[in-house]
């Protein structure tokens, strides 16, 4: 999950609105300024990162999402959020996919 300090600084607001700082439009233009200059550093194919998007919700212990020692059981994880991957690798993405610029 994105850190609400972190958001703050990026989108300037005080709100603790995870959603509204998630989908400012600042945060989009700081996400998509950083991949950028991620993958200039490392522009091959397997180390580029094309696209990002935040979790719509956070792990959830009640679905088995989160093990008994606090770590993400990621095959459980993304069969309860199958809808938010498929956005992430649709063409066009999401709305609330970032996509690296080309």
């Amino acid at each position: 999950m994105p850190s609400v300090g972190g958001l703050q600084a990026v989108t300037g607001l005080q709100t603790g609105d995870l959603a509204l700082l998630c989908e400012h439009p600042a945060t989009r233009a700081y996400l998509e300024r950083r991949l950028a200059d991620y993958n200039a550093a490392q522009p091959g194919s397997s180390t580029a990162v094309r696209r990002i998007a935040f979790m719509r919700r956070a792990p959830d212990a009640q679905r088995h999402e989160i093990s008994d020692k606090g770590t993400i059981n990621q095959r459980l994880a993304a069969d309860n959020r199958r809808e938010e991957i498929a956005a992430l690798y649709a063409n066009p993405p999401g709305g609330h996919v970032i996509a690296a610029p080309d």
